[in-house]
């Protein structure tokens, strides 16, 4: 078991280390392409549209396929990408080489995820997610990083060695045994199994996320690069931004098990309200530094509750969760590219300050909307499917 956590942490840091070392690199490729900000939307929608589209492709595998087969291929095929990242020479090969990552993410991550989960006794689920949320937040700590070494030093040796990592961490994956009991049977009758308050709940939550995260990657590094700050000073606002989500997520994931999902999620959700309105209505500097930092965990507070919520609708074999997981992960993409494209359109029609409101109504609406539905279905030991919940 130890084995297997340590190679699920390993994919999920890995995944996001991809995912986040966008973000400093932004302004510095704005700058080079000579992009406008709804092209810098595209590029940075463009991950999460291809893990959409990986997503699509899991569902089928997860129900009928080979979990570790399907953690192999996206890792494979997010290494090759990163690869093509680094030597990308125009925008449209950098989109290309970004979708390409997203969709191996797709694989890749929900697969990993769901092996951990589904290898962890019930009662302890959510601090399983907890974990893998914790690794992919550290991965969001080097990411920036790396980032901000690709804009001074060069992309291509820095993503170069990225890729090398990769492919040896798939190698690691097809060396380790295959979970068990991976019944199969018909993707319609998963999906049926699922429908549920529970599972909506989650998967509302997973695209709200999407659309927070987005927003903030897109307006954040932009609005710091103009209040003076160099790619540099940008990775190391990210940096502590996710070093702070990293520490918080394990103790969602504890929170969760022992005390159900309703107050953190509701929490998570005001704060997301709150930080939003203080973005746009930062004068910038130091404040607006401050303010992404809060931002980057208030944004991500109730994403293992959401995860819990649907890998609990699932049920408990590998390939449902994966499938669950699947689901969850297609919703953020959603909210990802919406988020994405929304705020840098708002951004560049209207100002920050008004994407960032935009922002703070969609956490209201979804505050409105939890809490007009009454109590949400705590994870103890029982994991219902989704239609008994």
């Amino acid at each position: 078991m130890r084995k297997l956590t340590w190679l699920v942490v390993c994919v999920a840091f890995t995944d996001t280390v991809f995912f986040a070392a966008l973000a400093p690199l932004l302004p510095h490729l704005v700058h080079v392409l000579h992009l406008s900000k709804g092209a810098a939307g595209v590029l940075t929608a463009a991950y999460a549209v291809g893990s959409m589209a990986g997503t699509v492709l899991a569902l089928p595998v997860a129900a009928r396929g080979s979990l570790r087969a399907g953690v192999v291929g996206g890792l494979a095929l997010m290494a090759v990408c990163t690869l093509a990242f680094g030597f990308a020479g125009s925008a449209v090969e950098m989109d290309l080489a970004r979708l390409g990552q997203g969709v191996g993410d797709g694989l890749a991550w929900t697969g990993a995820v769901a092996w951990l989960v589904t290898a962890t006794p019930s009662a302890r689920r959510g601090r399983a997610i907890g974990t893998a949320a914790a690794a992919s937040g550290a991965g969001s700590l080097l990411g920036p990083l790396l980032g901000g070494v690709a804009a001074a030093a060069g992309l291509a040796p820095v993503f170069t060695g990225i890729a090398v990592v990769t492919a040896g961490l798939a190698g690691w994956t097809w060396l380790t045994p295959a979970p068990v009991h991976e019944t199969r049977r018909p993707l319609g009758r998963h999906l049926y199994e699922m429908v549920g308050w529970r599972s909506g709940a989650g998967l509302w939550l997973g695209a709200l996320g999407g659309v927070l995260t987005a927003g903030l990657a897109v307006l954040a590094p932009l609005g710091l690069a103009r209040a003076g700050m160099a790619a540099g000073t940008i990775a190391v606002v990210f940096f502590v931004a996710a070093a702070l989500r990293t520490w918080v997520n394990p103790m969602a994931g504890r929170w969760t098990d022992r005390r159900g999902h309703r107050r953190l999620v509701e929490v998570g959700l005001v704060a997301a309200v709150a930080v939003s309105l203080l973005l746009a209505a930062s004068p910038g500097g130091l404040l607006l530094a401050a303010l992404v930092v809060l931002a980057g965990t208030a944004y991500s507070a109730f994403w293992v509750p959401a995860m819990s919520m649907v890998s609990a609708a699932a049920g408990g074999t590998p390939r449902a969760v994966w499938l669950g997981l699947g689901l969850w992960n297609f919703a953020w993409g959603v909210g990802w590219t919406l988020g994405s494209a929304g705020a840098g359109w708002l951004a560049a029609a209207m100002g920050d300050g008004w994407a960032y409101i935009a922002l703070a109504a969609a956490a209201t609406v979804t505050l409105v909307l939890i809490r007009a539905g009454g109590r949400l279905p705590r994870v103890g030991g029982r994991w219902a499917a989704g239609r008994s919940a």
